[in-house]
């Protein structure tokens, strides 16, 4: 083999080492990826954000807990997050305190690899519950794991709602709390095309609101039809004033 054929051979190898390399990266990046996953219950809202799931390794999954009753962060209380295999052996990790209003940083360290169902056990004065959250893979260091299932939808849902193009807009648990909100499941149903209530104008700050009478004047006589018809009063009966864009006249 010639010098410059030994050359590029050498390249060539290089560069296919280096493909090689970058593809096992960007698979490993994918496989890293952190998961999420939002379940409700009877009485509380889940939201749990979650790093990928390894044997021996901790994964730190930031809870978000939402009372239903009144839509608001919890503040004290304990969630754990329970791992539960085919046999029906738990693993359960706790955390007793708040991170922060609403959120609770639960450290999962997993110590058997496979498919595990996900519950979240939330214990606080609005009451005790598990609340139901798909199914997670735990993996290797190499091969980490995630959700691989989502929650189920509860038997009143037919069908998932799917936003008609458009790009998601981030609305976090944090955003929510703070004003008045609420979710619910998405159904199939009819709507009235408008509705009617009590409304009160106010004029904005340095503005006005001005609202203006289709006749000049204040109409008295239920008689009186339109603009520039007569105000007439039988014999004997006190004339009444009306100004309607003419002179009043009396018979």
């Amino acid at each position: 083999m010639s010098r410059t054929g030994w050359i590029m051979g050498a390249i060539a190898a290089l560069a296919l080492a280096s493909g090689c390399g970058k593809r096992d990266a960007e698979t490993h990046a994918h496989d890293s990826e952190p998961w999420a996953v939002t379940s409700w219950g009877e009485r509380y809202e889940i939201f749990a954000e979650a790093a990928p799931l390894a044997v021996g390794e901790t994964s730190k999954s930031h809870t978000h807990v939402t009372i239903l009753d009144g839509f608001a962060p919890l503040t004290e209380g304990v969630v754990s997050a329970v791992l539960i295999d085919s046999t029906g052996a738990t693993s359960v990790f706790t955390q007793p305190k708040a991170l922060r209003a609403g959120i609770f940083s639960i450290e999962i360290k997993p110590q058997v690899a496979g498919t595990f169902d996900l519950v979240f056990r939330v214990e606080s004065k609005a009451g005790s519950e598990e609340i139901r959250s798909g199914r997670v893979e735990v993996g290797s260091h190499d091969h980490p794991g995630g959700l691989v299932e989502a929650p189920a939808r509860p038997d009143a849902v037919t069908a998932v709602a799917v936003a008609a193009g458009g790009d998601p807009i981030g609305f976090l648990k944090e955003q929510q709390w703070r004003i008045p909100f609420a979710t619910e499941w998405a159904q199939s149903g009819s709507l009235n095309p408008s509705v009617s209530g009590p409304a009160r104008i106010r004029p904005a700050a340095g503005g006005e609101a001005v609202l203006t009478a289709p006749l000049d004047g204040v109409v008295v006589e239920p008689s009186l039809r339109g603009a520039g018809r007569v105000a007439r009063r039988h014999r004997g009966e006190p004339a009444s004033p009306c100004h309607l864009g003419s002179e009043l006249r009396r018979d």
